[in-house]
């Protein structure tokens, strides 16, 4: 007997957070919202028009914590709403057929699915990443970086900071990347989970400070009655 898998690319109709809050808080007959990447004109456009105005709309805030720029760290659930694949740092969600155009012509290769699956698994970034990866991320960062500088700008001709939330933005921006300390943001918040990520947070260069959140959040999978929350 043989065993085969197939790579296929699809689109994500689910936003990953979205889907974790449905699942853990309940959402119910929310109607759910559609990704959408800011790598298509017209979609940035939108992006930047809406955040332009938001800026005029807030002029009470001082501080413009950015949760996710652009691109979603890959999260999986299974049918049993069983947390199945978590990457906070993962490519999976960033891939379109415009980009990937793009990257050949730059590269002068073309990306394969196999550059993001691994043996029918999904390729973590945990493991010692390939040349393809590699140039993925460059490439990835690059056009991420030049549009997350533009934010930040706009926030401080608005007189605000500009602070980044490290998991769900840490794709495209790779803050110990040569070159983040050019993006203008004045802080990374993280949340704290061990002293690793505290480490990992605080030793970020190029900022102004640095701030941990601590765990957990304020959600009903942890804060129930007869549960301790202290643990």
């Amino acid at each position: 007997m043989h065993e085969y898998t197939v790579s296929f690319l699809a689109y994500i109709i689910w936003d990953p957070v979205e889907m974790y809050n449905h699942l853990t808080n309940g959402w119910g007959d929310k109607e759910h919202e559609i990704p959408f990447d800011i790598y298509h004109p017209a979609t940035r456009k939108f992006v930047f028009d809406t955040f332009e105005q938001w800026l005029k709309d807030n002029p009470q805030v001082d501080v413009v914590r950015f949760t996710t720029f652009f691109y979603q760290f890959t999260l999986l659930f299974d049918q049993k709403q069983r947390e199945k694949v978590v990457d906070w740092f993962g490519c999976a969600c960033t891939v379109s057929p415009a980009a990937l155009d793009d990257f050949e012509k730059e590269y002068g290769y073309r990306l394969r699915p196999e550059d993001f699956v691994d043996g029918g698994a999904y390729n973590s970034a945990w493991r010692v990443p390939r040349k393809a990866q590699r140039d993925w991320i460059d490439f990835l960062s690059g056009f991420v970086r030049a549009n997350v500088k533009k934010l930040a700008s706009m926030s401080h001709a608005a007189g605000k900071e500009a602070m980044m939330f490290l998991g769900d933005q840490w794709i495209g921006t790779e803050p110990y990347k040569d070159g983040f300390e050019d993006l203008g943001l004045d802080a990374v918040v993280g949340s704290i989970g061990d002293g690793t990520t505290t480490r990992m947070i605080a030793d970020i260069p190029g900022v102004k400070y640095t701030e941990g959140r601590f765990l957990p959040y304020f959600f009903p999978d942890t804060f129930y009655e007869g549960n301790d929350p202290s643990i």
